[in-house]
């Protein structure tokens, strides 16, 4: 489970929002358990948490002095962030419900795994799939790199490698990853980017062919720069994955020495 960090205390305001909209802030059809999070209380059902997370299961079956405690403080968690999880969990396709979103997947994922709900992981693993684009790729392959969720990172790359090098560089997401993460993207862009010089190169071998058969054509001739440019461009590309790739290889070297 990932570790985590202390959670920051809610404004005045957020508390009284929180009061106003949480369905868990007061008793309510037979709520026999009490969660405290930054001094708020969630009231809620021994039985819900423990089909939703073995964690709470094992809290409340076994020896843990939790078993039999009225009011279970939850630490370093944020009493918005609780009140969003137990919205989808007790009322997963109703009015109070919530849909997973850009704001709320990262601490959902995060909550998911520390309480190893796996439906809740899966309804986040839904929604990245289901809005994958080659402009949330990147943030989605962190995401599942993270989590190892290894179906989104597959569809996650299969939208990265098609990205120009540029653009991969300046997007923020992959600024703020993992050496080994960038690693393996720029890796399967290198393969994608060999493709391409294949064709490349078979097509311009064709136009060759035909020039050295047939009198000059200025369009085939044009056809052949622009073709050259390209191949150019990409080698260009390649090189630089590449010396990324080589700065990788040579860092695993040093540490292991």
């Amino acid at each position: 489970m990932s570790t985590e960090e202390p959670a920051a205390k809610m404004s005045k305001t957020d508390e009284d929002d929180l009061t106003e909209s949480s369905p868990f802030s007061s008793p309510w059809h037979f709520s026999d358990v009490v969660l405290l999070v930054e001094g708020r209380r969630f009231h809620v059902h021994r039985s819900t948490l423990s089909m939703w997370s073995p964690v709470f299961e094992r809290m409340f079956s076994s020896e843990f002095r939790e078993k039999s405690l009225a009011e279970i403080e939850l630490p370093g968690k944020s009493a918005k962030e609780i009140d969003v999880l137990l919205k989808l969990i007790c009322f997963k396709n109703k009015q109070k419900s919530v849909s997973i979103n850009y704001s709320n997947l990262k601490f959902l994922l995060k909550l998911s795994d520390e309480y190893q709900m796996d439906d809740v992981t899966e309804m986040c693993a839904d929604f990245m799939t289901s809005t994958l684009d080659k402009n949330n790729c990147l943030l989605f392959y962190e995401a599942a790199d993270l989590y190892n969720l290894d179906e989104v990172k597959s569809k996650c790359m299969n939208w990265a490698k098609s990205l120009t090098i540029s653009s991969i560089e300046r997007n923020q997401n992959f600024n703020k990853m993992r050496l080994e993460t960038k690693y393996e993207i720029l890796a399967e862009r290198v393969k994608s980017l060999e493709g391409v010089l294949s064709k490349f190169s078979t097509e311009c071998n064709k136009l060759i062919n035909t020039t050295k058969l047939s009198p000059p054509d200025i369009s085939l001739n044009s056809q052949i720069l622009q073709l050259d440019h390209h191949i150019e461009k990409c080698n260009g590309l390649m090189q630089r994955c590449q010396s990324v790739l080589r700065i990788r290889n040579y860092n695993k070297i040093v540490n292991k020495k």
